[in-house]
């Protein structure tokens, strides 16, 4: 799973996405969850953050300083 969240500094909406756990019926593959591109509360643009799970301190980066991935 991968996170996401509210580009607003206002707004506390956030999201995972990515594959879900199917835990209740391994028989059962998992379900994809897609990314929202904007908030479902404000309509802010998402900021989704990379694989690695390292959080955007700063809305001047369009790197993340751990991995080297761009923020979406």
């Amino acid at each position: 799973m991968q996170y996401a969240y509210c580009s607003n500094k206002n707004c506390d909406y956030h999201q995972y996405y990515g594959e879900s756990d199917s835990k209740k019926r391994p028989s059962e593959r998992p379900m994809p969850v897609e990314p929202e591109k904007y908030c479902g509360e404000c309509g802010s643009t998402m900021i989704h953050i990379p694989s690695c799970g390292h959080p955007r301190k700063t809305m001047d980066n369009k790197f993340c300083p751990e991995c080297g991935k761009p923020y979406k």
